[in-house]
This record gives C-alpha cells, sequence and structure tokens, in this order.
C-alpha cells in the first residue's frame, strides 16, 4: 500500500509560477525565472509604501487635515480631508493636490492597481 505525502506547492510573486519542490528544504530561487526572492510578496510592499508615501507627502500641506485609504478588489481609495468648507474654493490648494496624485499615479503605474482620489472637506461625506 503507498502513503499519500502532502506536498506545499510554492508560487513566485514575480512570474505567478507554481510548483512542488523536489526537496523539503526552501529553494532558493524560482525555477522558472531564477528570481531569488520568489517568496517575498512586493505587491503588498509597494502598496504599503504608496500608503506612506501618499499620507506623509499630503500631511506637509497645512490645510489638509487628514488622509484615508480604502482597499478594494484591484483598487486603492484615498479620501483626501481639508479645512475648507463646501462652499469654497482654493484653486492653489487644488493644484497642489492635483499634482501630488499626478507624481503618484506616474510613479506607481507599474503596480495594476487603480489608485482612486476623492477630495472633500473635513466635515463632508465622500460617496
Amino acid at each position: 500500500m503507498r502513503k499519500k505525502i502532502k506536498l506545499q506547492a510554492y508560487k513566485c510573486y514575480k512570474c505567478n509560477h507554481e510548483w512542488y519542490p523536489r526537496k523539503s528544504e526552501l529553494p532558493a530561487t524560482c525555477p522558472r525565472c531564477r528570481n531569488p526572492k520568489w517568496n517575498i510578496d512586493t505587491k503588498k510592499q509597494l502598496i504599503k509604501k504608496l500608503k506612506q508615501e501618499v499620507y506623509s507627502r499630503f500631511s506637509k500641506i497645512e490645510k489638509v487635515k487628514k488622509v484615508l485609504f480604502q482597499e478594494g478588489e484591484g483598487e486603492l481609495l484615498i479620501y483626501v480631508y481639508s479645512l475648507l468648507s463646501t462652499i469654497q474654493y482654493d484653486g492653489d490648494l487644488m493644484e497642489i493636490l492635483l499634482g501630488i496624485e499626478y507624481d503618484i499615479k506616474k510613479k506607481y503605474s507599474n503596480l495594476e492597481i487603480v489608485l482612486k482620489f476623492f477630495y472633500a472637506p473635513e466635515n463632508g461625506e465622500v460617496k
């Protein structure tokens, strides 16, 4: 009678290749793309870095009160709340905010995630 052995399948986060190991130790590289960091989910790390950069860049603006994030399926929603009321419009502030948004979207365009920015007054609700 044969014994059934369960093997854990490995997956490369770079090329998405899945394989079963021949040996019990952790492979040094992905067999397909030879990436030594095959088991590190860089997408999660990039999203974390993106959030930190967005927060630090927007929080330097004195009229911005808070920045919130909401992750969805294939998208990241970024809510930027300012000290302005719903009646006021500050063209200079919007120019700065949109400039930061453009830089962030350009820098992280390879993430394969949709970035959506929403701007609202501090007491306003964004839907």
